[in-house]
């Protein structure tokens, strides 16, 4: 380890390769979760329209 790389390791900040990467990182999370919000949606849709609601299917007891 060269002393540049001792002095960013125990600076406490990132170098601006670490934040580049952390953020790609974060969006891809934000991402992921608005997928999936919009596939939730999707399926809530579907299986309403089948019938079928939180207590369970159409003509199960509640």
């Amino acid at each position: 380890m060269t002393d540049e790389e001792d002095a960013l390791r125990t600076s406490g900040f990132l170098t601006e390769e670490q934040a580049r990467e952390l953020f790609a990182d974060m969006n891809e999370v934000i991402l992921a979760g608005e997928e999936m919000r919009r596939l939730r949606n999707e399926m809530t849709t579907l299986f309403a329209g089948l019938g079928w609601t939180r207590r369970g299917s159409p003509g199960s007891p509640a």
